[in-house]
């Protein structure tokens, strides 16, 4: 037996993909370098999903000040994302 409420809420969020394409701004080009910086290696992997998930290409995630540095400075990246603890 299959019930079905035909007045089930919607939910609150959107669906992740979904939200996060409808508002990316267009005026940040796609091919932007982005690298993160975060000694936690699980925000910078889903920082680095979700920016994946929206377009973007060319973003890398290193876990510390000194390689970041290192990276940066063969990189060039037009954004960077600090861990502010760092």
């Amino acid at each position: 037996m299959v019930l079905s409420n035909s007045h089930s809420r919607s939910p609150a969020v959107a669906p992740y993909r979904s939200s996060l394409n409808s508002r990316r701004d267009s005026s940040v080009p796609v091919d932007t370098r982005i690298l993160i910086v975060d000694r936690d290696r699980t925000v910078g992997k889903s920082l680095t999903d979700m920016l994946y998930t929206t377009g973007f290409e060319d973003v890398r995630s290193v876990r510390s000040a000194p390689r970041a540095i290192t990276v940066a400075s063969g990189f060039h990246p037009g954004i960077v994302f600090l861990d502010i603890d760092l």
